[in-house]
């Protein structure tokens, strides 16, 4: 009885903190975000310790997720890389293949994190056997998927064109409709890498798109420009080089009911050309994790970057960029009344730096 009741408090921890996590990972605010994050890895710790002393191996590998997950959100990537490790050296003793299997992908997408691809590369192999062992063809597939990926990420798209293709056939063969559609994008990116685009299966799909997108600004349709870039993304069979022609031509027929029209949907083009300013909006987390990858560990009073947007402008690449800077909501009284708080004075540099990165 005391163990069923234990089981079932461990599985509403897990339940809560995955609805944490996935709030977090949402979430616009960042100081809201953060703190749902670190709820979610409160609970998910408490039930790693759990499913641990029931000896419960797929209780444990889920909760271990989320609190890699949880603590990749947090940008400590160290602690998430801490965790996977220590968790995988157990399981080794035990012997568990199927467990260890699934940690050594965990900690492969903490390494991809952390820009090592040929670490990531390198486990994902040893998982991939470990799936082939155990008949597992859904780990397979997925393995497979992910080394694709870290392929692409090491910009090698030659070595992911294979485990691409394999994990699109498993994946077909299942009948995972969602792991099939993954796959073919990323299929389609490797070529799109190589240059050889002709030989992406979504490539017909891309041009469709690339024809909405053209439709959409001579309409002035800012649904249809949603949906034509939405379907886009969604192939991966496409360049930059693509959607700069489309502008191009837009800005040809009619340049200034044109521009209106693209600085709406976040892009600002001038001179009838391809466009000369580009704009990305960048994730608060990821930027945090990258000053952290670089050496700059920032605390709470010092990540005041909310809302932020890059911008490269003309041939010169001139660098510019627009936030929002805002003192922490755990700093004390004294901090409000300064007229220029250090966190916001070095959230400036940080502004300009982050693009970059």
């Amino acid at each position: 009885m005391a163990l069923a009741v234990a089981a079932a408090s461990t599985a509403a921890a897990l339940s809560e903190a995955k609805a944490r996590l996935e709030e977090a990972e949402v979430e616009s605010q960042w100081e809201i975000g953060q703190a749902k994050a670190q709820e979610a890895l409160r609970l998910a710790s408490d039930a790693l310790v759990a499913a641990r002393r029931a000896s419960d191996a797929e209780t444990k590998v889920t909760a271990l997720e989320f609190v890699v997950r949880a603590q990749m959100h947090l940008g400590d990537l160290f602690a998430a890389n801490l965790a996977a490790t220590d968790e995988l050296a157990m399981i080794r003793r035990i012997g568990d293949t199927g467990a260890e299997a699934k940690v050594v992908q965990l900690l492969s997408e903490v390494q991809i994190a952390r820009g090592d691809y040929a670490g990531a590369a390198d486990g994902l192999q040893k998982a991939l056997t470990l799936h082939k062992d155990s008949g597992d063809a859904a780990g397979q597939a997925k393995t497979l998927e992910m080394l694709a990926g870290a392929k692409l990420a090491a910009r090698k798209p030659s070595d992911a064109l294979t485990p691409a293709q394999d994990a699109l056939r498993l994946f077909a063969e299942m009948g995972d409709k969602e792991g099939e559609e993954r796959a073919m994008r990323t299929v389609n990116m490797v070529f799109a890498e190589k240059n050889q685009l002709d030989k992406a299966p979504g490539r017909p799909q891309a041009l469709q798109a690339l024809k909405d997108l053209a439709t959409a600004v001579d309409e002035r349709d800012s649904q249809r420009w949603t949906g034509a870039m939405e379907e886009l993304t969604r192939t991966g069979a496409y360049t930059q080089k693509d959607v700069d022609g489309v502008v191009s031509s837009a800005l040809e027929k009619d340049r200034a009911m044109s521009a209106t029209f693209l600085e709406d949907q976040g892009i600002v083009a001038r001179g009838g050309g391809a466009p000369e300013l580009h704009m990305k909006e960048a994730n608060k987390t990821i930027q945090y994790i990258n000053f952290r990858l670089g050496g700059l560990n920032y605390g709470p009073r010092f990540r005041c970057l909310r809302a932020y947007k890059g911008m490269v402008q003309g041939k010169e690449d001139t660098l510019h960029a627009l936030c929002c800077l805002q003192v922490s909501d755990q700093a004390e009284d004294w901090e409000t009344q300064l007229q220029f708080h250090p966190g916001i004075l070095d959230g400036m540099l940080q502004s300009g730096s982050a693009y970059s990165l």
